[in-house]
């Protein structure tokens, strides 16, 4: 929306015609949707209708694998890896949140003591804690 010069608002642009906008709408969608789960693999159809039940969004099966690639940069920032592959003839979508991949296997988290794994280092050189 824009302001005229007799300072009424008039529309510029509407954003479903926008493709950058729809492109950055994909990641709002995917990110609030992934927001509950870690790892969603699933077909086109299943998850346009995940993301936009009510066909508001406008995201359609035919679609959403096009606005994922353009959107992976994005997505990737927003803590989702994306991954469009075919599996026994069917186009199949992955979508994983990166913090759960990068804990995977992690374990148990050990915190560590600066000045003691100072001393530790120093030991042998300055006699710390002598």
């Amino acid at each position: 929306m824009e302001r005229s010069g007799d300072n009424v608002w008039e529309l510029v642009s509407d954003s479903r015609e926008e493709p950058v906008l729809r492109e950055d709408r994909i990641v709002v969608l995917l990110s609030a949707f992934m927001s509950t789960r870690t790892i969603f693999i699933g077909t086109p159809t299943e998850l346009s209708e995940k993301i936009d039940p009510d066909k508001s969004e406008g995201i359609t099966p035919k679609k959403i694998s096009r606005l994922i690639l353009q959107s992976v940069e994005a997505l990737r920032k927003n803590g989702i890896a994306a991954v469009i592959r075919r599996s026994n003839g069917k186009r199949v979508i992955e979508l994983r949140r990166a913090d759960s991949v990068d804990l995977e296997g992690a374990g148990g988290i050990v915190p560590i003591d600066p000045v003691g794994a100072l001393c530790g280092d120093l030991w042998a050189v300055s006699g710390c804690g002598e």
